[in-house]
């Protein structure tokens, strides 16, 4: 049997970039606790192609799906704020029938 792996590929991918305008996919895609520009980036790989940032971080953190947990050091020294996933709140925006489009 013979697969042809670029196909399998291309079906999962417009699946993947269609499924993130009805649910938050980046979001179960990362560790538990992640930055917004983890977020970010994840969100470009999946699109192939930049988003604007002052765009991204404010249209993300409307939702209410992301709770803070914790600042991390970072290399810069600046610190990286972490948040994590509000299941909760996803099932009571799911449950109204939101629209989830943050690109």
């Amino acid at each position: 049997w013979g697969f042809d792996h670029r196909q399998i590929y291309q079906k999962a991918l417009e699946r993947l970039r269609a499924k993130i305008a009805y649910e938050p996919v980046g979001l179960k895609l990362l560790p538990e606790e992640f930055s917004l520009s983890e977020l970010q980036a994840l969100y470009e790989a999946i699109l192939g192609r930049e988003i604007e940032r002052r765009n991204f971080y404010p249209k993300i953190q409307r939702t209410g799906l992301l709770d803070f947990s914790r600042e991390k050091k970072s290399l810069r020294g600046k610190p990286m704020k972490l948040y994590r996933f509000n299941t909760k709140r996803y099932e009571e925006l799911r449950q109204k029938g939101m629209y989830f489009e943050i690109i």
